[in-house]
Order: structure tokens, then sequence, then C-alpha cells
């Protein structure tokens, strides 16, 4: 189920933003998605970590993979936790942050795209997730462990989603394969 939605908006997406570009004419493809942050975001410490997070690595995602590896969690399927490889960008905007993915991947290739902005999404969302913490435990007493405390938010949250995900698709697996549920 979670897969044919994913299927569906990675589809919808591309066929929206990118048309219908023969593959030969696109050897690149791009998308760019956009994440709105909640108001009253700090811009100026967004855009020092934009910087920072794109200068990082070669590859966006050797920086995500990066990002997720800083706290090992052992869950079911996190041996699959590894994206495929893309490059791309972080840009903040006057209302959040956008991400542009680059990929030499035909955009035909749909399992490919889904599982990469799956990658993408999680982690966007787990930003969002950090800088609404940030907005509403900064104006209180608890302001000195305002980072700290998003930040293992932030990593909780995202390695949830991306588990019960891995899970998912761990039940979508033909019997036998590994990492399959066995039918004893």
């Amino acid at each position: 189920m979670v897969r044919r939605l994913i299927t569906i908006v990675v589809a919808l997406t591309m066929l929206t933003q990118l048309g219908f570009v023969p593959g030969a004419e696109a050897a690149t493809t791009r998308i760019t998605l956009d994440f709105q942050l909640p108001e009253g975001f700090d811009r100026a410490e967004m855009t020092e970590w934009a910087s920072e997070f794109n200068n990082r690595n070669d590859l966006l995602s050797d920086s995500i993979q990066e990002e997720i590896a800083r706290s090992k969690a052992e869950m079911p399927g996190s041996e699959e936790l590894e994206p495929r490889d893309f490059d791309g960008f972080f840009t903040v905007t006057s209302t959040g942050v956008s991400v542009t993915i680059e990929s030499d991947v035909r955009s035909s290739d749909l399992s490919w795209w889904e599982e990469t902005l799956l990658w993408v999404g999680v982690y966007a969302g787990g930003l969002i997730l950090r800088a609404s913490c940030l907005i509403t435990i900064l104006p209180t007493p608890l302001a000195p462990v305002a980072k700290g405390l998003c930040a293992a938010l932030q990593i909780i949250v995202t390695k949830s989603i991306m588990g019960a995900v891995f899970l998912v698709r761990a039940g979508e697996r033909p019997t036998g394969t590994p990492g399959a549920g066995s039918s004893r």
C-alpha cells in the first residue's frame, strides 16, 4: 500500500515538473521539492546549515547518509538504510527550505526515484520537526538544552519513520529473500 502510494506521488511529481521528456534529451533529471518551515525559523542559521551540508561531500546522498549514521539504531531492515547515489543541494527560501535532486537515472525508473524521494522527504521532514521544536522551546526555561533536545527528537523521529518504511518494504518481499518474513 505504502509502495503504491509512493509510486503514484513520484509519478505525478515527475509528470508535472518534468513533462514528457524523452530519455535521450534529458541527460540529467532534476526534481525540486519545497518544504515550508514554521513562521519564525532562524533563516541565518538554516542558511549556514545548508551551506555546510551542501559542501560536506561530493554527493548529497553521502551527506544524508552521514547524518543518519550519526546515531546508529538497530531496527529490522536497518541494513538497507543506505540511499542510492544522487547529487543535489538544499536552498533556504523565504518560507522554508527546498531540495533539488539531480541524477542521470531516467525519470521512468520509478523504483529508484521513489526510494530517493522517500529518503529526501523523510530527512527534510526531520528538519521541519527540528525547526518547529526550536521555535517552541527557545522561549521557555528549557532554552539552554533546546538545540540538543530538538536534534535528538529529529534523529528519533527520522529513524523511526525510516525503520517503519523498511519494515513495510521487508513484508513486500517474496518469501525466501533476505529480510522477508518467514512462514515457519
